[in-house]
């Protein structure tokens, strides 16, 4: 699972709607796998996470949060932060969400949920204005982080995420 975070541009949006907040001082373990923010605190699951799924982005499929790259699209986040898999779809059909870019934060210790938020919510902005604007009017950025139980099976990647509440068909110009 990887941790729905939502941004909206360089402001944080809580969103009722599904996402959790990615600044609050809340840190924990979620039972396991990548999600958004914040952590819920069911207690540590050991339990590695979902395995790798070899993808067609292009056809649309289910595929794991661990599997995403730049430039997928997907029909819309789901209402669970805890997501484990979305449901891609081209990008020549209407879509709510296509991943702009993705990072790896350093290995090491978890510094914790706050660190982790403040390098997406510092990169993830940054990178979807880094767009042309005619582009990315009318989009708000989420990202996709580790929790500290992902953390502990080298989970380290940030995926940022442009998302639309009307779908749009067409590609942005990532990657």
């Amino acid at each position: 699972m990887k941790t729905i975070t939502c941004t909206l541009m360089a402001a944080i949006v809580i969103a009722a709607t599904g996402c959790s907040g990615g600044s609050g001082g809340s840190e924990g373990s979620d039972g396991g796998s990548p999600v958004g923010s914040p952590i819920d605190e069911t207690g540590a699951d050991t339990a590695p996470p979902p395995p790798e799924q070899e993808t067609d982005p292009a056809q649309g499929e289910t595929v794991s949060t661990f599997d995403l790259s730049v430039g997928d699209c997907f029909g819309e986040l789901a209402p669970d932060p805890n997501l484990e898999t979305i449901e891609t779809v081209p990008c020549s059909e209407p879509h709510s969400a296509q991943v702009v870019s993705t990072f790896d934060l350093p290995d090491g210790p978890w510094t914790g949920l706050e660190e982790v938020a403040a390098r997406a919510q510092e990169r993830c902005p940054a990178d979807l204005a880094s767009l042309p604007p005619t582009a990315t009017d009318g989009l708000e950025v989420f990202y996709l982080h580790p929790t500290e139980r992902s953390w502990q099976f080298g989970d380290r990647e940030i995926i940022c995420l442009a998302t639309s509440t009307a779908p749009r068909p067409g590609s942005l110009p990532v990657g």
